[in-house]
Formats: C-alpha cells, sequence, structure tokens
C-alpha cells in the first residue's frame, strides 16, 4: 500500500506551518512529541521541500488542536 502525500502545493503547506508554529511561539520539540514524532523528525520535514505525508499532516493538526483544513490552500 503506497503512503499517502499532500501533493498540491507541499511547500506551502510546509511554509503554513512553520508560519504557525513561529508566530504561536511554539515549540518545536513540544509539538514533535504530541504529533508522536522526535524533534529530529518533525526539523527535518520543516526545513525540506518534498512532500509531506499525509498521517504526518494529520498528527501536526491534531497536535496543534486545529482543523485539518487550517495550512491547505484555499481555492
Amino acid at each position: 500500500m503506497a503512503k499517502q502525500t499532500i501533493n498540491l502545493f507541499d511547500n506551502e503547506v510546509l511554509k503554513r506551518i512553520n508560519l504557525y508554529i513561529s508566530s504561536n511561539n511554539l515549540s518545536v520539540e513540544k509539538i514533535a512529541k504530541e504529533a508522536g514524532m522526535t524533534y529530529i523528525q518533525l526539523w527535518s520535514l520543516l526545513k525540506r521541500n518534498k512532500s509531506i505525508k499525509l498521517s504526518d499532516y494529520v498528527a501536526l493538526c491534531n497536535a496543534f488542536r486545529e482543523p485539518f483544513d487550517l495550512f491547505l490552500p484555499k481555492e
């Protein structure tokens, strides 16, 4: 079974997540723990320009306690 990714505007989604973290003065370490990731895993995800797995995206939204569509591009 193939891993699902958010293919549209991956860089934009990651930029929005980074902005959310910095704007809210959130700890990457605490968010990683809440999302079930290590600090290094989350840091690496946020710093790369590749796709984000759907499971990681959902885990981050849950960690932020935000709706799933918050970081997606508005059409």
